[in-house]
């Protein structure tokens, strides 16, 4: 990916945008999250699927 060249504001020149670590955070919590929360549910819901429909073992425990 190319960078763009700096632009000229008043005379002066300024460098392009680009993100700050807020923005960085922010991008986590609403992006981050709700992905993690997703993955967490499908989990929960497929150790409730093998534990009682399939009476089986799932995940890590089946080597205990």
């Amino acid at each position: 990916m190319a960078m763009k060249p700096c632009h000229s504001v008043k005379g002066s020149v300024a460098a392009t945008p680009r993100p700050t670590g807020r923005a960085w955070i922010l991008v986590m919590i609403f992006l981050g999250l709700p992905f993690i929360a997703v993955l967490a549910l499908a989990d929960a819901a497929l150790w409730l699927f093998f534990k009682h429909v399939l009476a089986s073992c799932y995940g890590i425990f089946c080597l205990i």
